[in-house]
């Protein structure tokens, strides 16, 4: 479940989206297919078209 929430991150983070409110509360697991992973509410995120933006900021945060 790690891997796909952490996939779906990666995702989002190659089209530019930064989610900003991962919680436990924030990943749905659907009830019939444990395997299926959503990652919801973004009102807090945000997004750039910046590459080069988006690297300085994921490693600011390390």
């Amino acid at each position: 479940m790690v891997v796909s929430v952490l996939k779906s991150l990666q995702h989002l983070h190659n089209k530019g989206i930064t989610h900003n409110d991962l919680l436990p509360k924030n990943i749905m697991i659907h009830q019939d297919n444990p395997s299926t992973i959503k990652v919801i509410d973004f009102n807090l995120s945000s997004y750039t078209k910046d590459a080069e933006k988006r690297k300085k900021d994921i490693y600011r945060q390390l």
